[in-house]
C-alpha cells in the first residue's frame, strides 16, 4: 500500500523549485536539475493546480533546448501515470479505462507524431493550452512565458475558473469575498470570479502555506477593496495585476490622498518627539529674562513645581541665541 502523500510540504518544496527555476537564467544544467526534483515528488490534481507546476512543466516541455524539453516531458507523464493511478484506485472504472487507452495510443505514436496530435501533454494533469508560436523567446526569457494565457485575452472563463477549482474551504471563502467586492466595478460576473482566482492563486504561490502571512494579505486586500473605489478600479482595468497584488506592501494600497496624509502625520509624530523642535521653528521674539551668558533677552521659560506646595514654583530659562539654560 502506497504511503499518503504529504500534501503541504509536496506544495511547499515545489512552489520552491519553481522560483529556482526562474532564478537560473542561462544556466541549462541547472535547470535540468530542478525539473529532475520536482519529478521525484508525488501529486495529485489539488497540488498542481494550487502550485500550477503542471503549467509550468507544460511550457518548458516547449522548450528549444532539447534536453529541458526531453526531461519536463519525462516528469509529466510520470505526472499524468500518478493521477491516473489515483483515479483507479478511487473506483473510476470508466475515466480509467479511456486514460489507458490514450496512454496506449501515446506509447505506439512517434514522438514526433504525438506532438503533431497534441498528445504529449496529458490533459489529466495541465489545461489544454493552445500550440506555441515558431517564433517563441529563448530559455533566458522563459520567466516570461511560464505565465498562462489569462482569460481576459481567452474571453474563456468558464474552462479557467473550471480548471481552478479547490476544495479548501479557507480558499473558496477568500474567492468568494474578492468576487463580491470586485462586481461592484464590473458588470462581468465571470470576470470577476476569474480575477478573484487569480489573485487568491497568486498570494498562494507567492507566500506557500504559511497560513497566517496568507490570510492576512487576502485580508488586507478585501478591506481595501471595500472601502477604496480606486483601488478597486486599479485591480480592474489592470494596473494592480494579481501578481503585483501579492508582493505589493499594504501600505502601497492605499489612495493617494490617504497617503499623503499618513506621510504629514508621521512627519508630525517625528518632529513632535524632538527637543529643538520649538528653537527651530518658532519666530524668535523677546523675553521677560536676560541671558546671564551672552546678555541677550530672546529667551523662553516655563515654570514647574519642583518643591513642596507651600513653596514658590521653579522657573526654567532657556536662552534662544546661546541655549544656555537657567533657574530661578
Amino acid at each position: 500500500m502506497s504511503t499518503p502523500i504529504n500534501q503541504e510540504d509536496t506544495i511547499q518544496n515545489l512552489v520552491d523549485l519553481i522560483k529556482k527555476f526562474s532564478k537560473c537564467k542561462g544556466n541549462i544544467q541547472e535547470k535540468i536539475d530542478t525539473i529532475n526534483y520536482m519529478g521525484e515528488y508525488r501529486v495529485n490534481r489539488d497540488i498542481l493546480k494550487t502550485t500550477l507546476a503542471g503549467k509550468k512543466m507544460t511550457t518548458w516541455s516547449r522548450s528549444k533546448n532539447k534536453e529541458i524539453k526531453e526531461a519536463a516531458k519525462r516528469v509529466l507523464n510520470e505526472w499524468k501515470t500518478q493521477i491516473k493511478g489515483v483515479n483507479k484506485s478511487s473506483g473510476s472504472s470508466g475515466k480509467s479505462t479511456r486514460s489507458g487507452s490514450t496512454q496506449s495510443q501515446n506509447k505506439s505514436l512517434s514522438e514526433k507524431g504525438a506532438e503533431e496530435k497534441g498528445l504529449v501533454h496529458p490533459d489529466s494533469v495541465v489545461p489544454d493550452d493552445s500550440k506555441p508560436n515558431s517564433n517563441s523567446s529563448e530559455d533566458e526569457n522563459e520567466g516570461k512565458d511560464d505565465e498562462t494565457k489569462s482569460p481576459e485575452d481567452e474571453e474563456d472563463y468558464d474552462e479557467f475558473i473550471l480548471n481552478n477549482e479547490t476544495e479548501d474551504k479557507v480558499r473558496n471563502g477568500i474567492r468568494k469575498g474578492l468576487e463580491k467586492l470586485l462586481c461592484k466595478s464590473n458588470e462581468n460576473p465571470k470576470k470577476c470570479k476569474a480575477l478573484s482566482i487569480k489573485i487568491e492563486n497568486s498570494v498562494v504561490l507567492r507566500l506557500g502555506t504559511h497560513l497566517k502571512e496568507y490570510t492576512n494579505k487576502c485580508r488586507s486586500i478585501i478591506a481595501n477593496l471595500q472601502r477604496s473605489d480606486e483601488f478597486r478600479s486599479k485591480i480592474i482595468n489592470g494596473i494592480f495585476t494579481p501578481d503585483d497584488l501579492a508582493a505589493m506592501n499594504p501600505r502601497d494600497f492605499l489612495e493617494d490622498s490617504l497617503k499623503k496624509k499618513r506621510a504629514k502625520k508621521e512627519t508630525r509624530i517625528i518632529d513632535s518627539k524632538r527637543s529643538d523642535y520649538i528653537l527651530a521653528n518658532s519666530k524668535i521674539k523677546e523675553g521677560m529674562y536676560t541671558c546671564e551668558k551672552c546678555k541677550s533677552k530672546k529667551t523662553t521659560f516655563y515654570e514647574q513645581q519642583t518643591r513642596s506646595a507651600d513653596e514658590p514654583m521653579t522657573t526654567f530659562v532657556q536662552c534662544l541665541m546661546c541655549s544656555h539654560n537657567m533657574k530661578f
